[in-house]
């Protein structure tokens, strides 16, 4: 970068200061000759468009070997610099989430305006890949409904009862609350980080990398990878336990010896299902999602009709459901900590509060998917909280809803129903204080099957919950993470495909995860 030589007249330097700032590097030192003997006095005023830097005072240019410095210019960044206003562009990694930015060097820092980010992919590569066909959806499709399928869980079909007989209505309700405070603040956080900048793929691993910069996100992110791939397997043990107990307590019958080799072989059948599906596409990924969610919430009707039915024969009547009755309410009310048919050790506050937590959790379900979103900023916070609200009060109605209508123990044999009593609760059935009971709210799991208007719809709902949250945890692992390359070879994983940019590598990986665990054939 080049400059006029300034003028050897002393007293007419700042007319050639001026007429020498026409064409100016952005860093310069003036330039004063050896034999002038120049005392500088205060630092010449300087407009805001011209950037030469006061003289280098720390430089005796009278000790110098040459005697003339007349053409020589001295550039520093000592003197004067100008710091660059922030940007976004600043904040970008060194290998964009997209792979289409580098982040810009010191001289684009320095420029006037970045009028078009620096890209590394080249134009006609960027046009094989057109967004003719991508689908994105809204805050209903895209978080609402997602997190719907991960909240309700199999703990709304097999845990809440348990919960009531345990804690009663009382210390319930707090219980329920509580769990959901816990999850309402992190929902806002995250809230609060998705309305705060811009959002691509990536979801709650693309949140905190931006955030709290990649090595965080990335120490985080290859956790939330590996615990979705676990979680998708724990689903499908789940779905796999379920079946297993609806033909043995219903059509007293096993398949495959009804042990963990039926665990293994359905489970890797059920699997399989899910990879086709998520494979294919995010549009048949909704709708399969859509069928599921309809037979959530067809279980759920069957539920409410059923307790407003009462009882329909005296098998049910046996296993403690007795209809909607005070006295049954007052009951219920107190709490009552022990032993039951579900869980052999002492409970209170705090370990059902450890059991039923994850109830309330699935709220990140539709973040994980936010590069498939249209307004992420704006889809994330409304759709997380709409359905936290929806589920919060659906697990306080049915929470008083069971507590009304089923009492805590009961023996479940017909023959100890006495029908000729003024109450039948007065019956042998329902006297449990001197022996152990394996029904009632308090001793089974299946106590919202009991009384369901009818029962295979709930078993429907709980097989809809668990293979809908296995669909979830295999398509929300963090895309982004492979694609920063944050780890050496990482980044074989993260090539998508499809007008969606799919990671079917990724996916792939995930795959195998689940498989070895549902190998395993248990957890525990």
């Amino acid at each position: 970068m080049s400059a006029a030589v300034p003028p050897s007249n002393c007293e007419e330097r700042n007319e050639g200061c001026s007429k020498m700032s026409q064409v100016t590097p952005k860093f310069q030192v003036t330039v004063v000759k050896a034999e002038d003997d120049f005392q500088p006095e205060e630092p010449t005023q300087f407009r805001s468009d011209q950037f030469l830097a006061p003289p280098n005072y720390a430089y005796d240019y009278t000790k110098s070997a040459t005697p003339s410095h007349a053409s020589r210019y001295l550039r520093s960044l000592t003197q004067l610099t100008r710091d660059a206003l922030p940007r976004e562009h600043h904040y970008w990694s060194t290998r964009d989430i997209q792979g289409e930015y580098r982040r810009p060097s010191l001289d684009d820092l320095h420029a006037p305006a970045i009028v078009e980010p620096p890209r590394t992919v080249p134009e006609e590569r960027r046009q094989e890949d057109p967004q003719e066909g991508v689908i994105k959806f809204g805050w209903i499709k895209g978080v609402f409904i997602k997190c719907l399928l991960n909240i309700w869980g199999v703990m709304l079909f097999l845990r809440l009862s348990w919960v009531v007989g345990q804690a009663g209505i009382g210390q319930g309700l707090i219980l329920i609350s509580s769990c959901n405070l816990v999850t309402l603040v992190t929902s806002i956080s995250m809230s609060a980080v998705s309305t705060n900048g811009q959002i691509k793929g990536g979801g709650i691993y693309y949140m905190i990398s931006r955030s709290l910069g990649p090595q965080f996100g990335g120490a985080i992110g290859l956790m939330f990878t590996f615990a979705n791939s676990i979680a998708c397997a724990m689903y499908i043990i789940g779905f796999c336990d379920s079946l297993k107990a609806l033909l043995a307590n219903e059509f007293s019958t096993s398949l495959i010896g009804g042990g963990e080799n039926f665990t293994r072989v359905f489970g890797c059948i059920s699997i399989v299902v899910i990879f086709i599906i998520v494979f294919v596409g995010m549009n048949w990924v909704t709708r399969t999602e859509f069928l599921l969610l309809g037979i959530l919430l067809a279980s759920q009707a069957d539920f409410i009709i059923g307790t407003i039915m009462g009882p329909t024969d005296d098998k049910n009547l046996a296993r403690g459901f007795v209809g909607y009755r005070r006295d049954v309410f007052k009951q219920n009310w107190q709490s009552a900590y022990g032993p039951s048919g579900v869980e052999r050790k002492d409970q209170n506050f705090f370990s059902v509060f450890a059991i039923f937590f994850p109830a309330v959790t699935g709220i990140v379900a539709g973040a994980n998917l936010s590069g498939d979103l249209k307004d992420p900023s704006s889809a994330i916070p409304k759709g997380t909280l709409a359905a936290m609200i929806l589920t919060y009060f659906s697990y306080i109605g049915y929470a008083v809803m069971m507590a009304g209508c089923e009492v805590r123990d009961a023996s479940g044999d017909i023959s100890e129903l006495d029908k000729n009593l003024a109450d039948i609760l007065d019956s042998p059935a329902f006297n449990c204080t001197s022996r152990s009971c394996n029904w009632g709210l308090k001793n089974s799991n299946q106590m919202m099957t009991t009384a369901a208007a009818w029962y295979p719809l709930i078993y429907g709902g709980c097989f809809a919950a668990t293979l809908s949250s296995a669909i979830g945890s295999l398509i929300g692992a963090p895309r982004a993470l492979a694609r920063d390359k944050l780890y050496p070879g990482i980044g074989f994983f993260g090539v998508g495909s499809g007008p969606n940019n799919d990671p079917v590598r990724g996916y792939v990986a995930c795959f195998i995860i689940a498989v070895a665990c549902i190998l395993l054939g248990q957890f525990l």
